[in-house]
């Protein structure tokens, strides 16, 4: 973990997603989840991030993170209505968490501006 932490902030990016990857594999419980998913959405990598999240959730499903994070996935690829759902829950989960709160602000708000579906 350390080695891929130092890696990341030496700057090379793509080795420490690589040495996050491989202790994922290896040490599935464990928290390295979150910065992998966090530097995969920085490289670009958001199916990666997606997989992820998605494994965060079935691991831990009251942990909030995972939520989150497949929350800004779904909100960076578009997906409002799946981005909302899934940081409504973050936020059940975790409400004094602001920064579920912030994504779903920018749900709704790019949501909004594409044609949110009304309510009559």
């Amino acid at each position: 973990m350390y080695v891929a932490v130092a890696t990341q902030e030496l700057g090379d990016l793509k080795e420490a997603i690589r040495l996050y990857r491989e202790l994922t594999v290896r040490f599935p419980i464990c928290s390295w989840i979150l910065p992998l998913w966090r530097w995969s959405l920085r490289a670009g990598e958001v199916a990666q991030a997606e997989a992820a999240f998605r494994r965060l959730i079935a691991l831990a499903p009251k942990e909030w993170r995972g939520y989150a994070g497949l929350g800004d996935v779904k909100l960076r690829g578009g997906q409002y209505a799946e981005a909302t759902q899934a940081l409504q829950k973050a936020i059940k989960l975790a409400p004094e968490e602001k920064i579920a709160h912030h994504l779903l602000g920018l749900a709704y708000r790019d949501w909004g501006a594409r044609g949110m579906p009304r309510r009559n």
